[in-house]
């Protein structure tokens, strides 16, 4: 089911949208793998959710954690880098927010 999932998150990077026959095959090989197929449309929002969650995201979350607090403390690392990535973030998140749902 990972496997599928990761499958699914790489046609759907950048907004992109996977054909009808490649959902077709994800439908099969979900209920091959287990999955009951009511369930899979909700599946597939969820990894498109995944696939869609910015790089940078995870980064900058990994980056709060305590542990990179306390090394960047240690490496004399400043506050504004921390400051400085999340203007980053949000810049990202906004142009991907409106590239996948452009403004009329």
């Amino acid at each position: 089911m990972q496997q599928l999932g990761e499958a699914v998150k790489t046609s759907l990077v950048g907004g992109a949208s996977p054909s009808q026959e490649q959902l077709e095959k994800f439908a099969a090989q979900y209920a091959a793998s287990g999955g009951r197929v009511e369930n899979f449309g909700r599946k597939m929002l969820e990894w498109s959710k995944d696939a869609n969650v910015s790089v940078a995201n995870k980064i900058y979350m990994n980056l709060k954690s305590p542990l990179n607090v306390n090394m960047m403390k240690v490496m004399e690392g400043r506050n504004f880098q921390i400051m400085h990535l999340e203007q980053e973030l949000h810049q990202f998140n906004r142009r991907l927010f409106l590239r996948n749902f452009p403004v009329w």
